[in-house]
């Protein structure tokens, strides 16, 4: 995946700029999703996010002493916020492709 932004008449929907997790009281922004990324690729890395943290999950359930390690549960929390941030901005991506590349 080239760090250019994608036509999304060349290659279908693409995801929309979105800008997550909120880290001071200014309002300041730790992540982002980048806009232009096509929607194939964004489900590849949804995919990648789920998995990881299916996969830290099932770890835990096999083994309920690392539950209680310090940060234990942590991981899959952020993977899935992750997951639904990327969610929030293919959405975006793929209603402005479906109204035409209109900005919502």
């Amino acid at each position: 995946m080239s760090n250019t932004q994608t036509n999304a008449s060349t290659v279908g929907a693409v995801t929309a700029a979105h800008d997550f997790d909120q880290i001071s009281y200014e309002g300041e922004l730790l992540f982002a999703v980048r806009q232009g990324v096509p929607l194939s690729d964004a489900f590849d890395k949804l995919i990648s996010l789920i998995t990881a943290s299916r996969d830290n999950l099932c770890t835990l359930a096999e083994n309920p002493a690392v539950a209680n390690v310090t940060g234990g549960l942590e991981a899959p929390v952020h993977l899935l916020s992750l997951a639904s941030e990327l969610v929030r901005a293919m959405h975006k991506g793929h209603n402005s492709a479906e109204r035409g590349g209109r900005a919502l």
